[in-house]
């Protein structure tokens, strides 16, 4: 059962390459700029290190 609870920033693992599957979230890890398209009808959560 993938873990659902956390803030949206703890979605992304920085680990977890570009494409794959990350097994705890039971998410696709698509990083920004990549080539890699999110599978489709999924939602999308983009990481960034610059702050607004």
């Amino acid at each position: 059962m993938p873990d659902v609870m956390g803030h949206a920033k703890s979605f992304f693992d920085g680990q977890i390459p570009d494409g794959a599957l990350n097994l705890r979230r039971g998410l696709v890890l698509c990083r920004n700029g990549s080539t890699t398209p999110p599978p489709h009808g999924k939602f999308l959560f983009s990481h960034s290190k610059s702050r607004l």
